[in-house]
């Protein structure tokens, strides 16, 4: 017997099973991709909304001002910040407004976030633009809820839309009572 006989190569069912073996990977693979997208983005949403719970409840019980700013990092990544506004006493007793200092900040993972007004013009949190949103210190209805775009246009949504991929998260904000739900 010489060496052509033995090697004969493949059969039909190792091919069979090999191809097989090889579609289960690849279905298991993309599966696992979409599960990703969708972790993310119902995380980002949620994050989100824990903000805003925040921001509503720091707003009625401390009275101070507060806001919650959404932006981009710089990195194709927002940031959800809750800002409080800095107050100063003065040595005469007088108090003086100041700047804005973040009390917490969290990244969300690569979702995309966007405002619309609820008439179908979105606006996508990219390089200079952002979302503010602010409370009424009496009754925790949203005073303000915009896009701030880099010309200092201001847009003022109803919703916050967070998205990767193809999968999708809607945060419709109530502005008359300061109620906000996933969508």
């Amino acid at each position: 017997m010489n060496e052509a006989d033995k090697n004969k190569g493949f059969s039909l069912i190792e091919l069979v099973v090999t191809i097989a073996v090889m579609g289960i990977v690849v279905l298991i693979s993309v599966n696992l991709y979409w599960m990703i997208q969708k972790a993310d983005v119902e995380s980002a949403a949620e994050n989100i909304d824990s903000a805003l719970s925040s921001l509503r409840s720091k707003t009625l019980s401390k009275g101070n001002e507060y806001m919650l700013r959404i932006e981009p990092d710089g990195t194709n990544i927002c940031k959800v910040e809750i800002l409080e506004k800095a107050v100063i006493v003065n040595e005469d007793g007088s108090v003086t407004e100041d700047s804005w200092k973040v009390l917490q900040s969290e990244k969300l993972k690569g979702a995309k976030v966007s405002g619309s007004d609820g008439a179908g013009n979105d606006v996508t949190i990219e390089d200079g633009c952002m979302i503010e949103i602010q409370c009424s210190k009496s009754n925790g209805s949203y005073t303000r809820a915009e896009v701030i775009k880099p010309d200092a246009t201001k847009i003022n949504i109803v919703r916050i839309n967070i998205s990767k991929a193809e999968r999708k998260k809607v945060i419709k904000l109530v502005i008359p009572t300061g109620r906000h739900y996933i969508d």
